[in-house]
């Protein structure tokens, strides 16, 4: 039988208990968070880079490290019921729905957390200041994983149980894009939380299903309009709806019928999948807008940045680069077939459906929730419209994808079982940058042919890349989660220097040379990686196409650091290293290759956090001091003056070693202080606020360079600079 329902869904960025993740803010809420989710390629953020201030948007990035290639999710547990007595022992409730983590007020209460990890964090340190994100958890080298967050929440409501959710993620490249989830319901009749006053519910046998959900969503639910440089005004945003299709289906295991996957637990040889994809919208060309420049200010006519929301959240206007492409589901691997019979069964999940927050949960929907677990198979709601219908219709709506597990009998004490896993997939990033940029060359100019129909059919076989992380998933789920590790991550420290930049990595002992399954020394190399420009890859503030490349091998594990030389002076620059193995190791618990296949550390968890610059020795005058650039542009992506990925820096170059920056208006007026202690040849203004916390309005500016002094500390002349700021 195969599950056709195609939904639409428009998804708000809320997080509810089943994604158990903790984040914390970094630099400006442009870099990635490397915390819980570091390790994957489906890294979280606490805040969306395009969202106002004080709006928190959670939600799975993938690919992790990417700009704007955004894939929101909430997931959630639910528990549905008929026939319970409650406390009168006389009200039988014939239609019992529950939640978890639905907000303020909530009688969920976590009873207990555990953050496991297999490694420690990476130390990371750029120009000697340390970078590395607050641990939380413990480091417990013998976990299956990578990462094992082990987390228990008690319903103190009218339908008292427990819940008990374990998700396992892995570093391992080939099994990076899914999460593992195993979620135990336990039926205890506590219904509030009062200690020594306890409240149960009176003894009963209760019929219910529990169920694993998620919404997900694509890139970009709230969109940055014109000019990221007023990102801190709400009044330059623009909110778009953010849809996905929603469907579910039958797939056969490729790697069942291949006989990898193999054992007690390979009990499936079909996954049912619960998925969603990006909604594109069907576009006629429309001309490319005239850029209208206006004195040295580099604006441009606001058409061109409204044409983001015309071409329906598909491409990024600056950069070019496909944004939605991105396929997302999940998927049960195993359901106890009752409360006394914990072997799979294969017919669960009963019902792959969809629930709407607005209509059916939140609204006055007439229908038995229990009757709706219970419905096989096939969505049937009243609401149902086919993928066209809903497109013409513009029907959004804010739900879940829930596959629900059961019917069960459960009586005080009573627990079942289930096993899924959530997993994102799509074409290579490389491929929707390309793509992008040809599609919106067509859609401005009409010239070319990546059509809307080429560019469906193009993100479409992206489902193959979802699919193919479900049926990895189901490998190590059948593996008793344990499959081959990669090497630790090391350690990091970038220091900007003349000329060049010094990179360092390193273990602080060489027993993590050793690989974790075996204790072997099965070292092969180091390898350093570059990106030009902003952290993120393909950053709508670096001039182009940027992302990280392989600069650099070292072989002997004993030389730990290297200079680069390579570099463009002023440039910003951001490093991760990696150790790669030599793959003796990889069959030690069995891989999903049958060669020795080398495994490389996790790419994302030792970033460096902020950028490095080489510099110039400072000068032994100060009289060839240079703005850069002069006129400054507000804003200043437009302006090819500006440095890669940081469109808001003004540089102070051919500075002495050292002196104090004074920035005066023309009319006398000082409005910041900079000292300039380092040595170098540089300083940057890179806040571009006042002292009193404003920013420089336009006009021009006198830039007093006083208590000079070169290396050897001998006292140079004052001297002033002009330099203009425009918008």
């Amino acid at each position: 039988m195969k599950y056709l329902n195609k939904l639409l869904l428009f998804i708000i960025p809320l997080i509810v208990f089943g994604l158990i993740f903790s984040n914390e803010v970094y630099a400006q809420t442009t870099v990635e968070n490397i915390t819980a989710s570091g390790f994957h390629n489906m890294g979280i953020y606490m805040q969306d880079v395009a969202s106002p201030p004080g709006n928190t948007n959670y939600g799975a990035y993938y690919p992790n490290g990417h700009h704007r290639s955004r894939v929101s999710w909430y997931g959630g547990m639910w528990l549905f019921v008929k026939n319970l007595i409650d406390t009168e022992g006389g009200s039988a409730r014939q239609a019992n729905f529950e939640t978890l983590g639905q907000g303020e007020g909530s009688s969920r209460i976590g009873s207990g957390f555990e953050f496991k990890y297999r490694e420690d964090p990476p130390a990371i340190t750029v120009d000697g200041v340390l970078l590395s994100p607050p641990f939380r958890g413990v480091v417990d080298p013998t976990i299956e994983c990578d990462i094992k967050i082990i987390a228990e929440v008690t319903l103190f409501s009218s339908m008292g149980g427990v819940f008990t959710n374990i998700s396992r993620s892995y570093a391992n490249q080939y099994h990076n894009s899914y999460v593992l989830w195993d979620l135990n319901y336990k039926f205890s009749r506590q219904i509030d939380y009062d200690p020594g006053e306890e409240t149960y519910l009176p003894e009963q046998t209760i019929d219910c299903y529990i169920a694993q959900s998620f919404g997900w969503g694509g890139a970009h639910p709230t969109v940055m309009t014109y000019n990221p440089r007023y990102r801190e005004t709400p009044g330059f945003y623009n909110f778009y709806r953010c849809v996905n299709w929603h469907a579910a289906d039958i797939f056969p295991s490729a790697m069942k019928a291949a006989g990898k996957i193999t054992g007690a637990k390979a009990t499936r040889d079909n996954l049912d999948v619960s998925y969603s994809f990006g909604v594109h919208q069907t576009r006629a060309p429309k001309p490319r807008p005239k850029w209208s420049w206006t004195n040295w200010s580099g604006t441009y006519s606001q058409d061109f940045e409204n044409d983001y929301g015309a071409v329906g959240n598909e491409t990024d206007p600056i950069n070019g680069e496909l944004t939605n492409y991105m396929y997302e589901g999940h998927t049960t691997f195993h359901a106890d077939k009752s409360v006394t019979d914990v072997s799979d069964d294969i017919a669960k999940p009963r019902h792959l459906g969809w629930l709407s927050m607005t209509k059916h949960l939140w609204g006055s929907w007439p229908k038995n929730f229990y009757d709706w677990a219970d419905e096989d198979g096939l969505q049937t709601n009243d609401w149902e419209l086919g993928y066209d219908d809903n497109r013409a219709a513009g029907y959004y709506a804010v739900g879940h994808s829930i596959q629900t597990i059961g019917p069960y009998s459960m009586s005080d004490g009573d627990e079942v079982n289930t096993v899924y896993a959530s997993a994102v997939g799509g074409i290579a990033p490389e491929i929707a940058w390309e793509a992008g940029n040809d599609y919106l060359t067509w859609y401005r100019d009409g010239t070319g042919d990546m059509d809307n129909a080429k560019m469906h059919e193009l993100c479409e076989t992206g489902m193959d890349s979802l699919l193919q992380n479900l049926d990895r998933a189901y490998f190590c789920y059948s593996k008793n989660f344990n499959i081959p590790d990669p090497p630790w991550v090391p350690d990091i420290e970038v220091t900007s220097g003349p000329d060049k930049i010094n990179v360092k990595w390193g273990y602080s002992s060489t027993d993590y040379f050793k690989d974790p399954d075996t204790g072997t020394d099965d070292f092969g190399e180091w390898r350093v990686y570059r990106k030009l420009g902003n952290i993120l890859v393909n950053s709508t503030e670096d001039k182009g196409k940027y992302h990280y490349e392989l600069v650099h091998t070292q072989t002997s594990k004993d030389v730990t650091e290297w200079d680069d030389t390579g570099v463009i002076k002023g440039e910003s620059y951001h490093y991760y290293v990696t150790c790669v193995d030599d793959g003796s190791q990889y069959n030690s618990v069995g891989g999903i290759y049958s060669a020795a296949t080398p495994l490389e550390s996790s790419p994302y968890i030792n970033r460096s956090l902020s950028p490095a610059r080489s510099f110039e020795p400072g000068a032994d005058n100060s009289d060839e001091v240079l703005i850069v650039p002069n006129p400054y542009s507000v804003g200043g992506r437009l302006n090819v003056m500006n440095y890669t990925g940081y469109p808001d820096d003004i540089h102070f170059v051919n500075l002495p070693a050292y002196c104090t920056l004074k920035i005066y208006t023309a009319t006398g007026d000082l409005v910041k202080t900079i000292e300039h202690t380092t040595g170098s040849s540089q300083e940057i203004w890179s806040d571009m606020r006042t002292d009193s916390n404003q920013q420089p309005v336009a006009g021009v500016y006198i830039l007093v360079v006083e208590n000079a002094r070169d290396l050897n500390n001998v006292q140079l002349s004052k001297r002033f600079y002009k330099f203009v700021i425009v918008r």
